[in-house]
């Protein structure tokens, strides 16, 4: 669970319900911290604790 203040800021950053998110990056040390994500045109770094507290569904791409 996030503080007020974290959502808000991350809404600020489009990360909000409906949104397209793409994971583009994972951390290589043992917290696996950062992780970037791709919204819209935007690259987002997040903890890997923001990270957890969001829900994602997968979206399929017709081929």
């Amino acid at each position: 669970m996030l503080v007020p203040e974290e959502a808000h800021r991350l809404r600020a950053l489009g990360l909000e319900e409906g949104a397209d998110v793409r994971l583009a990056y994972r951390g290589v040390f043992m917290t696996r911290d950062p992780l970037a994500v791709e919204v819209g045109r935007m690259t987002v770094a997040l903890r890997r604790v923001h990270a957890r507290a969001m829900h994602v569904e997968p979206h399929l791409v017709p081929a």
